[in-house]
């Protein structure tokens, strides 16, 4: 059905080199994350309504966006499994130790702490909240591969039913372990991303149209016909429309990001990327942070700001040790000799 076999996304998404990365890609990573930090730290209608429609689908659109043809299922699991998997169960652990510990202490551990660490997904709260996206984008990935090797019948009979099931049976799926019932209809979002890329070579002025593609989500937001999402307890909006709006909007921010970022210079390119490379470490710790400064008398402004420049500046550090495959999900590079 859709058709990647281009070298340049291709590259895009198989070395790791900062320079041979889109510094506009990972600037659309940089502000995900920044929205999901703040939507866990703020509330009130205009988060909902500004954040929630895309904050989440837009790393399954880039996902798709960024896809290559030329990696085997195997060799999809195994990359998954080194960029998710092992971090998830990392942070898993590294979390759980001193969360568990403190429920302890105040003589509040029982199994209602302890299932929702193993069950995952829609089960996780405080201190785990982001943890589910990481297993829902692990199924989704594998998916997406498999229905790449298939007919495009079946590739489009597939994200129709995706849509189907987020419009109508969307709680029972976020019921599912890990995230996996929810990861099916985010497969919508891969193929979404996908075929915009394979749309982007003929839009020959991407700035009107991502214009366009925002302000267009905006007024359907804003007047209440598109509804927010809340993909975590299985919440998908307005059947089809909210979905269709948040692959619109992750579009747009692609769009404008390729329009601004190659004016802002080489520095400003490499460090949007070295935070982009160190982002995953944001989205496991910010929540544990969160909890923490709960028990502070600190403004949400004051919260928000810690929760995401200390996990990213401690991402930073980690990635520049032999920890980060693990801990950061890139590959450890040491720095060259003199």
């Amino acid at each position: 059905m859709i058709n990647l076999g281009d070298a340049v996304a291709q590259q895009l998404v198989e070395n790791r080199r900062p320079a041979q990365r889109s510094a506009a890609i990972d600037a659309v990573r940089v502000l995900g994350i920044v929205a999901v930090v703040a939507g866990h730290v703020f509330e009130g209608a205009f988060v909902l309504k500004g954040l929630f429609t895309w904050h989440v689908p837009v790393f399954f659109f880039l996902t798709g966006y960024l896809w290559t043809t030329n990696r085997s299922f195997v060799a999809e699991v195994g990359k998954r499994v080194r960029t998710l998997i092992a971090p998830y169960a990392a942070w898993l652990v590294l979390i759980s130790v001193p969360f568990l510990t403190a429920m302890g202490l105040l003589g509040k551990l029982d199994a209602s702490n302890l299932m929702p660490i193993i069950l995952g997904g829609s089960y996780l709260g405080s201190p785990f909240s982001a943890f589910w996206f990481i297993t829902a984008l692990f199924v989704s990935s594998l998916t997406f591969r498999i229905l790449r090797k298939g007919p495009p019948i079946t590739q489009l009979a597939t994200v129709i039913l995706a849509l189907a099931l987020a419009a109508t049976v969307g709680p029972t799926l976020a019921a599912v372990p890990l995230s996996v019932g929810v990861a099916i209809p985010c497969v919508a979002f891969l193929a979404a991303g996908a075929a915009a890329r394979s749309y982007r070579p003929r839009i020959a002025r991407p700035a009107p149209v991502a214009v366009i593609l925002l302000v267009m989500s905006a007024v359907l937001i804003i007047a209440g016909i598109s509804a927010p999402l809340d993909i975590k307890n299985g919440d998908f909006g307005t059947p089809v429309l909210s979905m269709l709006v948040a692959g619109g909007i992750s579009f747009g921010l692609v769009l404008a990001a390729e329009s601004i970022l190659p004016n802002l210079g080489r520095v400003a390119n490499k460090s949007v990327t070295t935070l982009a490379l160190c982002g995953l470490m944001v989205v496991f710790t910010h929540a544990f942070v969160i909890w923490i400064l709960r028990l502070a008398t600190l403004s949400d402004w004051g919260v928000f700001a810690i929760a995401l420049l200390a996990p990213w500046g401690a991402a930073v550090v980690v990635s520049r040790s032999r920890l980060s495959p693990l801990l950061v999900g890139s590959p450890y590079k040491p720095a060259p000799t003199p």
